[in-house]
């Protein structure tokens, strides 16, 4: 069998590119692997065609994500047009992921099942609860032999627990040690994590965590790291699409959005390279803040456009905000997305109005209030800004556009020097839920307004949204399926219930 060691080198230059261009922010997720997934393949483009599964709709916001998983071959649907992106993954899932990310699949196979079976049956008294389907038993083995199993062995007294799903922590652990930084995350053993749960984090996991936050693999949420939070489908697969993984593979590619800071030329005056603090992609800076600054090299062929016309060198100055297309860490498009003379202000606050004019006849400026971000303030002290021409709009870490930005989200604005809003960070509240639904309230015609669960002695009762998706296994189910008694896992958006993912019917 080929030594992990070998392999492993190849993280080396990946862990220097990450550390120098912080090219590793992640949101920390995880992804189910179907079981019939297709093997890993090449490739960092996006997928092809149209959605090919129905419940990860163009406007989701992992769609990239997930399209571009399917393309390179990593993960599948169910076969029946249905990806499941908030389904959880189980502890099995987790490892065969792994396992396949570091392209050791094919190897984990050349063990046999009878093997892997007796190294199974030797490590976890639960062994014969673990599937025998092509690929299972054989990716546990190999991850036994090879080291990176172990995170998923802590505190479970020899057993497995295939069907357990996943946390947060052993994603981290277990993608650390599988890259091969084992040691690194040991030698911050004694680092302050600064999250508000971070006593929730094993000592023996500390280092771990840390790494990952210095390295961007993990977040946090509103200063919580949720060490032992689910993960889901679709988080893995954001985590898959914007960390390059492949030891082959020199650079980062993809869009890049942030604010100008400097750019250099050449004797001739062409472009040469460009520093920007990025807002989105590449890493970004998540929270609603700037990133570090990072600088890209420029090709000679580099395409500058504002507003779709072409555009130079003499277009650009500080505080723009800007779009880069990067192919293998090389600037290839430059696309200046809001004018500005000098580096933006922000303001922050959470919304109350937002006036999208876009399109209108007469034209009709953009508009979005705020209540400031200051103690006492309220409604009497909300701020109207403009937004101005091509400014970008980004909500939870993802491009979007005025539409995606309600009240009651908390933003920050960048503005220029005219006071015009050139940039919208919004951002607002996602959360999870689960429990045994003990009551339902339906309207006159039957539709769900409101459910309320029973987990453990704590109830909660929530909205649920009209349009709110239902799933069942496989199947995609409405409203008009949820009984009273189904266990639930429950997906909340601005306080309403957009997704509910039926576990096990009632009775």
């Amino acid at each position: 069998m080929k030594s992990m060691l070998t392999r492993r080198t190849g993280w080396r230059p990946l862990l220097r590119r990450m550390a120098v261009l912080g090219l590793a922010a992640l949101v920390l997720g995880a992804m189910s692997l179907p079981v019939m997934a297709a093997p890993s393949g090449k490739g960092h483009g996006r997928g092809q065609g149209g959605p090919p599964f129905s419940d990860v709709p163009e406007d989701h916001w992992a769609f990239g994500n997930v399209m571009a998983m399917k393309a390179r071959g990593i993960v599948e649907g169910y076969g029946n047009g249905l990806f499941g992106p908030h389904n959880r993954v189980t502890r099995l899932e987790l490892v065969i992921m792994i396992t396949r990310l570091i392209e050791a699949e094919d190897e984990a196979l050349d063990i046999g099942l009878s093997e892997a079976t007796a190294a199974l049956a030797a490590a976890f008294r639960d062994y014969r609860s673990i599937p025998t389907w092509t690929g299972a038993q054989e990716c546990l083995a190999y991850a036994l032999e090879e080291g990176y199993l172990w995170p998923l062995l802590e505190d479970h007294s020899r057993t497995f627990q295939a069907r357990t799903p996943a946390t947060r922590l052993e994603v981290v652990v277990m993608l650390l040690e599988a890259m091969g930084l084992g040691d690194e995350a040991r030698e911050l053993s004694g680092a302050d994590l600064g999250f508000r749960d971070a006593a929730a984090v094993p000592a023996w996991a500390v280092g771990y965590m840390a790494l990952a936050v210095r390295l961007g693999i993990i977040l946090g949420d509103a200063g919580n790291l949720h060490p032992h939070k689910p993960v889901t489908r679709c988080e893995m697969a954001a985590i898959l699409d914007r960390a390059d993984l492949d030891p082959d593979y020199d650079g980062d590619s993809g869009t890049v959005i942030g604010t100008l800071v400097s750019w250099t030329t050449n004797a001739a005056g062409d472009l040469t390279s460009i520093t920007v603090r990025r807002h989105l992609g590449g890493g970004g800076a998540g929270s609603g803040g700037l990133s570090s600054p990072v600088t890209y090299e420029v090709s000679p062929d580099v395409e500058i456009t504002v507003d779709g016309e072409d555009a130079g060198v003499d277009d650009l100055d500080t505080g723009l905000v800007v779009a880069l297309s990067v192919e293998d860490d090389l600037v290839t498009e430059i696309d200046i997305l809001a004018e500005d003379d000098e580096s933006p202000a922000t303001v922050s606050g959470v919304v109350t109005e937002v006036t999208d004019g876009t399109g209108s006849t007469p034209p009709v400026a953009s508009t979005i209030s705020i209540i400031p971000d200051t103690p006492g303030a309220d409604e009497d002290d909300a701020e109207t800004y403009v937004l101005a021409p091509g400014a970008v709009i980004i909500v939870n870490g993802t491009l979007g556009d005025l539409g995606d930005v309600r009240p009651g989200d908390e933003v920050t604005l960048h503005l220029n020097a005219t006071g015009k809003v050139v940039l919208v960070v919004a951002e607002f509240e996602v959360k999870e839920d689960e429990g045994v639904i003990i009551g339902l309230v339906r309207d006159g015609d039957g539709d769900l307004v409101t459910l309320t669960i029973l987990d453990g002695t704590r109830t909660a009762t929530y909205t649920v949204a009209e349009d709110a998706e239902v799933t069942y296994g496989d199947e995609t189910l409405s409203t008009d399926d949820v009984e009273t008694g189904d266990e639930v896992e429950l997906l909340i958006e601005r306080g309403y219930v957009v997704t509910i993912v039926i576990v096990a019917r009632a009775g």
